[in-house]
Parts: structure tokens; C-alpha cells; sequence
């Protein structure tokens, strides 16, 4: 039953004991928390769904299963929403894109291209 995930209010609910007695128990039995123990048995169910929708997606070529994990699990979205920035820097105007889903590490490191390029221009390295 803790692999579907209910909450400690329900098991305590459906063995008829109270919260804190279902936390002792577990706790004394098992030596971790009941949102420890309910985590380690839902996991494997988890990873089971996923494998079985990516099977359905990939293999049986289902593309709303396909279209449910991109959103889910890859941040891929209907409406792209695009951030833009524009600064100045040393009379050249830079212009900074950010894409939903671009993790910070990304963009920092796109930056440095973008100002190492800029740099080289600016030097005459660059036609």
C-alpha cells in the first residue's frame, strides 16, 4: 500500500492508529521516517510508469505519450516564451536570449562565447 504513495494521515487512517504511533513504529522498525518509507517504496513504482510510458511512446510510437514526457520530464512547452536582453558594452550592443528550460550553467557559458567573440571582433580577429 505505501508504494501508491497516500500520505502518513492515510495509512494512519487505514490501520486505524494514530500519526505519531504509525511514526514510532516505522521508525522503530524500519529506523526511518514515514516520508522516508513511503519515498522508498513509491520510487520503484515511479520508475516502473516512466519506463512503461516511454516503451508506449517510443516503441508503439504514441505521440500524446511522447508529447506528455517531453512537457514532464524536459520542459518542452506548446508557446515558447523567449526572455530578451539588451545592454550596452563598449558602444556594441548585446542582445541576450534567454529559452525557457536553459539552465543557468548554459546561458553563463553562452555568454563567454558571445563576449569572446565579441572581443575578437573588436581586435580585428573577426572580418
Amino acid at each position: 500500500m505505501a508504494s501508491w504513495g497516500p500520505t502518513s494521515k492515510l495509512l494512519a487512517e487505514y490501520f486505524m492508529v494514530d500519526e505519531r504511533t504509525l511514526e514510532r513504529r516505522i521508525k522503530a522498525h524500519y529506523g526511518i521516517t514515514v516520508g522516508e518509507f513511503i519515498a522508498q517504496r513509491v520510487a520503484p513504482r515511479k520508475f516502473k510508469l516512466l519506463a512503461v510510458s516511454f516503451e508506449e511512446a517510443v516503441e508503439h510510437r504514441n505521440p500524446t505519450m511522447l508529447i506528455f514526457l517531453l512537457k514532464n520530464y524536459h520542459n518542452f512547452s506548446d508557446r515558447r516564451e523567449i526572455k530578451q536582453e539588451i545592454r550596452q558594452t563598449e558602444g556594441q550592443e548585446i542582445v541576450k536570449v534567454v529559452l525557457p528550460g536553459q539552465v543557468p550553467e548554459e546561458v553563463e557559458k553562452l555568454e563567454q562565447i558571445a563576449d569572446k567573440t565579441l572581443t575578437a571582433k573588436q581586435k580585428g580577429k573577426l572580418a
